[in-house]
């Protein structure tokens, strides 16, 4: 009986030893890594799923943007809304309302997006060059609720305005910029100031960092 428990001993840890000679190999080659976890179909899933709503974006709005494409970083998809700056409709919402996700083939590419929308942070691409400045800028601020860190495993966030000294009514900007394992997402909105608040901003982020769960 003891010769038979040392021979199943040695089996045993021949088998053990086999295992983890294995588990090193798949390791070495990068085939097992905690660094990606994401799994194999994610890049499958479709941005638009991901996306800013018409409902999300309000009432009294117009559709300046409804697209879908793909480029080197994965399939992505575009929204944009306005509303008349020149009417009461300002008063609804935000004047601009612009939301782009992508979705990747695997981290190392949703970070090098990320990266690249994070340098175009100060630029505030998203606005109407031919109209609004963008001076400043100055610290993405939240008084109450959620902060855009709170959303992603990455996130940016930077404000700027049309011309911050003028007396009357100031315009502001607000640019969110999340990363989410292979999901990116651009955030941006524009409108007077106590519309285009920060706080409205990151509940626009929200909504599309649940989805991109």
């Amino acid at each position: 009986m003891r010769a038979l428990g040392r021979a199943l001993s040695a089996r045993h840890l021949a088998q053990l030893s086999i295992t983890l000679a294995l588990l090193v190999m798949a390791v070495s080659a990068g085939l097992v890594s905690d660094a990606r976890p994401v799994a194999a179909d994610d890049d499958l899933r479709d941005p638009r799923e991901i996306a800013t709503t018409d409902d999300e974006a309000g009432k009294q709005v117009t559709v300046e943007a409804d697209e879908d494409g793909a480029d080197e970083y994965g399939r992505w998809t575009h929204r944009r809304w306005s509303r008349d700056r020149e009417s009461s409709d300002l008063h609804v919402g935000p004047v601009l309302i612009d939301n782009k996700v992508w979705v990747t083939p695997n981290l190392d590419t949703a970070r090098a997006v990320y990266k690249i929308q994070v340098d175009k942070m100060r630029e505030f691409p998203e606005r109407d060059v031919n109209q609004d400045a963008a001076k400043g800028p100055f610290p993405f601020e939240v008084k109450l609720g959620l902060k855009p860190s709170d959303l992603a495993e990455d996130a940016a966030a930077l404000s700027a305005c049309v011309d911050c000294n003028v007396k009357t009514v100031i315009y502001l900007h607000r640019r969110i910029v999340l990363r989410r394992l292979n999901v990116v997402t651009v955030m941006y909105i524009f409108g007077r100031e106590n519309v285009a608040t920060p706080e409205l901003a990151v509940w626009y982020a929200w909504q599309v960092s649940q989805r991109m769960i």
